[in-house]
């Protein structure tokens, strides 16, 4: 076998390792970059939400200061704020939940690519072995 055999050998095995640990490597930032999403945006959630009992808060008392009893229309209102805060507050979580989702997807197929790409060096490698013979 010659010499040139077994650099082509060597080079298509290190490109692969090369690649599988890039992409490992890649993968780990899609996945730390969709938790810290998730956590962005539970924390968003968290200040519409309390934004939004505030300002239920802020409608009770003014409805209280202008003598106005809370039954009746001003109750329901309060409880519409209410349902679209929490609604609002849901629907922020659930979309930092669906970018985490979405990156750990990425992250997988990217850990495919780098595993794909070191099994085809090795057989490459294996290629330039049998091509050598």
């Amino acid at each position: 076998m010659g010499l040139g055999l077994v650099l082509l050998e060597a080079s298509s095995l290190y490109s692969g390792f090369s690649a599988q640990q890039s992409a490992s490597q890649q993968a780990q930032w899609q996945l730390m970059e969709g938790e810290l999403a998730k956590q962005d945006y539970a924390h968003k959630g968290y200040l519409a939400l309390d934004e939004g009992y505030r300002l239920r808060q802020r409608q009770a008392m003014e409805y209280i200061g202008a003598g106005v009893e809370i039954q009746g229309t001003p109750l329901l209102m309060l409880a519409e704020t209410k349902r679209r805060v929490e609604v609002e507050a849901d629907w922020i979580n659930r979309t930092g939940g669906n970018i985490n989702i979405l990156s750990q997807a990425k992250a997988s197929t990217t850990k495919n690519e780098g595993r794909s790409a070191f099994i085809s060096s090795i057989f490459s490698a294996g290629g330039y072995l049998l091509a050598g013979r």
